[in-house]
């Protein structure tokens, strides 16, 4: 109710209203009768005060001003003044104090009963009481019948914006939710003023804003709605006027509830969902003992029966959750059929794919490039009874390369010649060494590592002095004595590859 709702009362219909259109938009939540001028201790916000003008009789112009700014430090609604009793009209500097500090005065006359007058106005607020509480669970009835699990966020969105019957948009960060409804305004607009609503019937946070169109230059009102408990939600309405119902206010409440609780439900059904592929991905990489039968209605069941060909990324990491999330989500883009599993510090995709050279390796280099202390490794490509096979691959990867550094991203099928020495121990692969360049490393440091970086420099003379910072034929003088030393010709591709192969290896050797 409001006070120019007073007007439609018949016991108030030949009541004066002196300070004419102030505050006729004012709430009124309760009456109260007015005996002593303390309403500090008792008045509260959106109440109307009734009083015969006693209160008031023998007050100075300071206490009549102190007064007035309580109410309006209160928010007091208004004012009824019933004349004919204690004073006969009412006096003029009281009615000009009204006007100066906003507050509605009305007159009424002594025949009216206090009684009367408090019935009349509670009646109205009592009834609307009583409608927004049906309103509340009339609307919580429609939410809740609904069937959360098959309904969109979309179809939910569209049936509160025809129960208020006005444009909006949810937003929900949390959980990349954004939708608006067709006609939701996407001009571009100015802030003019921002208030906070508060009121009885809300417990989340409501900001009334008005703006300008920088385009047609047209003024509207948004009212934006925050939940205040997890997960949080963000609700826009485009109003009509800057007039907030109570309805309204019932409505967003509900719907911000029934939000929530899907949101929820989601998440769970995510994380079980999630739980479950998990485990169908840990069996089908980890569990040896699985029949060909078993093995099948495991990828039948993770949807990863489509093509005929499978390919293992195992990536090993150290990274917070939140960068964790943003890693899985680039690469779910390498192939729309994949199921992962997580442990600790790796991650396993299994990738369903139609042919050997599907996954964009490009993507995956560029991809490998912006982590640090990020490891990639890409296994060959197998049929469905061999991919606890591309797990071994992958786990030989990751100890070769823990151990001699090869890369950030380690792909099988590039690996060449080293296929055949990433699944050797240590001592197998020293046993590979050459016992001449065992002497070298031990003998002739120098001469060693003049080895190494001619090697890393493609064989390039100039290169390598560049590298060492000596001379072009200091480099070449090494390069002959090193050639003496080793009894070998770098210009015998064979031999050369063979010193070629083991200087990958040879920092992370005991030679």
């Amino acid at each position: 109710m409001k006070i120019h709702d007073l007007k439609q009362l018949e016991i108030l219909s030949t009541a004066i209203f002196h300070t004419h259109n102030v505050g006729l938009d004012n709430h009124i939540e309760s009456i109260m009768v007015l005996e002593a001028l303390d309403i500090e201790q008792w008045g509260s916000e959106n109440q109307i005060l009734l009083s015969s003008y006693i209160a008031f009789k023998d007050c100075s112009q300071e206490e009549l001003q102190l007064f007035f700014e309580k109410l309006v430090a209160i928010k007091i609604s208004g004012l009824i003044i019933k004349t004919g009793r204690f004073i006969n009209s009412i006096p003029d500097h009281f009615v000009h104090l009204c006007f100066v500090h906003q507050i509605p005065l009305i007159e009424v006359k002594n025949k009216i009963l206090y009684e009367d007058i408090v019935v009349a106005i509670h009646q109205p607020l009592l009834n609307h009481d009583s409608y927004l509480l049906k309103l509340y669970f009339d609307s919580h009835k429609k939410f809740s019948n609904l069937n959360l699990g098959t309904s969109s966020y979309s179809d939910l969105l569209y049936m509160f914006s025809n129960m208020i019957n006005l444009q909006c948009q949810l937003y929900s960060y949390e959980n990349n939710l954004q939708i608006k409804t067709y006609n939701f305004p996407t001009s571009n607009f100015k802030s003019l003023t921002k208030n906070n609503i508060q009121t009885k019937f809300v417990k989340n946070n409501y900001t009334l804003e008005e703006v300008i169109s920088l385009e047609t230059q047209e003024t509207s009102w948004f009212l934006y709605i925050t939940s205040k408990k997890s997960p949080k939600i963000s609700i826009h309405i485009q109003l009509e006027t800057d007039n907030i119902s109570d309805t309204l206010l019932m409505i967003t409440e509900n719907f911000i509830d029934i939000m929530s609780i899907k949101i929820q439900n989601d998440a769970l059904s995510k994380n079980k969902n999630f739980i479950d592929l998990n485990n169908i991905a840990s069996s089908i990489l980890f569990n040896h003992a699985l029949n060909p039968s078993n093995y099948k209605r495991l990828l039948v069941e993770a949807n990863l029966d489509q093509f005929s060909q499978y390919q293992l990324l195992t990536i090993t990491h150290t990274l917070s959750s939140k960068q964790l999330d943003i890693l899985k989500q680039e690469v779910k883009k390498i192939s729309s059929h994949f199921i992962y599993c997580e442990n600790i510090n790796f991650i396993y995709f299994i990738f369903n794919i139609p042919h050997p050279s599907h996954l964009d390796i490009n993507y995956l280099k560029d991809l490998a490039k912006n982590y640090n202390n990020t490891f990639f490794y890409l296994s060959n490509c197998s049929s469905a009874e061999n991919i606890n096979m591309l797990y071994s691959q992958c786990t030989d990867m990751i100890n070769f390369n823990n151990n001699f550094n090869l890369d950030n991203l380690v792909i099988y099928n590039e690996l060449g010649v080293l296929k055949s020495l990433i699944s050797l121990n240590t001592n197998e692969i020293n046993d590979l060494i050459p016992e001449q360049l065992k002497k070298l490393y031990h003998e002739e440091n120098v001469l060693f590592d003049t080895f190494v970086t001619f090697i890393n420099c493609n064989k390039d003379y100039k290169e390598t002095s560049n590298q060492l910072f000596v001379h072009p034929k200091t480099v070449r003088y090494r390069i002959n004595k090193i050639q003496t030393i080793l009894n070998f010709s770098i210009q015998d591709s064979m031999q050369f590859l063979n010193y070629e192969t083991i200087n990958i290896i040879h920092s992370r050797i005991c030679l």
